[in-house]
């Protein structure tokens, strides 16, 4: 990676300025993917030179990529800019009690642990006192 582009927190480069004004002008979304081979086009650059820049602003979190037939990259938020993109992520709360999940019903907050049976339990011939 060339310096400059500093991974997260550096400035973006003009490479990358252009990538992003060509998918905000094309409307590009997970829908409407741009290919790599119509940005190269536009920026009369290589494919793969586009590849590699646009790798810096996927781990950016600003730009997309659906793989595949039909696949290409689309900007993650519509109005996305670099300082967005610079920003830490927030961890997600996964299991907690009043989420948009809906009502929980009683005794949802025990563990599977809670709610398997025991080793053994419920058997003809359990191992206990068998020795």
């Amino acid at each position: 990676m060339r310096a400059g582009t500093g991974g997260l927190a550096g400035p973006l480069m003009p490479i990358h300025e252009e990538i992003l004004r060509i998918l905000t002008a094309r409307r590009a979304s997970y829908a409407t993917p741009i290919p790599s081979e119509e940005l190269a086009t536009a920026l009369n650059v290589a494919p793969s030179y586009v590849r590699q820049q646009v790798a810096v602003l996927r781990a950016m979190r600003v730009v997309g990529v659906r793989r595949g037939r039909g696949g290409g990259y689309y900007l993650r938020h519509p109005a996305a800019d670099a300082s967005a993109a610079r920003e830490p992520e927030r961890p997600r709360r996964s299991g907690s009690a009043g989420t948009a999940r809906g009502p929980q019903r009683p005794g949802a907050d025990s563990t599977a642990a809670d709610r398997r049976p025991s080793v053994g339990a419920g058997r003809a011939g359990s191992l206990r006192g068998s020795c």
